[in-house]
């Protein structure tokens, strides 16, 4: 074997180790960088609330409505039972589709409260709610006046009159804190600005 032939493959066996140290360095930044992107993912799921993050009630901007943030043991509860539910697993979606009340039901159930249901969200107000005062953290908040002066009405479907009282059903969402509606909705989480916008007010309850 002559000296230049052996040179090349001096040569190339050097850059190989060069390239496959670079490559090696290229496969633990990426590693590291997913290790951190899964590291953010379950951190954000096992804080104490989640996705739904404590704040005070001068960051709220409700324009609508009082909201009081402040932590209770009935709000932790409350809110450790919505977040079996997420965006992704948006209650709507998987057997809470037009069913709000139950789905508040079950998780205020879950939480270990009381319910007071009725045949409907519209009905469950009526006879519930009260309208007075700032809506604390985990209360049910309920349809209906929109800021326009307008009722949230379902859309005037057929399909959304309550079988028993024969009104609109309306709509019953849970505040999560830091001015979020969360509810077998899409999205799940609205903006309370949004929300009552949307669906109106109608007063909160806690049970």
């Amino acid at each position: 074997m002559n000296k230049t032939f052996s040179k090349k493959i001096a040569i190339l066996f050097f850059v190989f180790i060069f390239a496959s140290a670079g490559f090696l360095v290229m496969i633990v930044s990426a590693g590291a960088g997913l290790e951190n992107a899964v590291a953010s993912i379950f951190s954000a799921d096992t804080s104490e609330d989640g996705e739904f993050e404590e704040n005070t009630e001068s960051q709220v901007n409700a324009k609508y409505v009082g909201v009081d943030d402040t932590p209770t043991e009935f709000s932790k509860q409350i809110i450790k039972s919505v977040r079996r539910w997420s965006s992704m697993n948006n209650p709507y979606y998987n057997g809470y589709g037009d069913l709000c009340e139950k789905w508040c039901y079950d998780v205020y159930n879950k939480a270990g409260f009381p319910y007071a249901g009725s045949c409907c969200a519209y009905r469950h107000g009526v006879n519930m709610t009260i309208k007075e005062g700032k809506i604390p953290k985990g209360a049910l908040i309920f349809s209906g006046r929109k800021p326009d002066g307008t009722y949230y009405e379902n859309g005037h479907r057929p399909s959304a009159e309550c079988k028993v009282c024969g009104h609109y059903a309306g709509h019953v969402g849970i505040y999560i804190g830091d001015g979020k509606v969360a509810a077998s909705q899409v999205p799940f989480i609205y903006n309370i600005n949004t929300w009552i916008e949307v669906y109106g007010y109608g007063g909160y309850s806690l049970s």
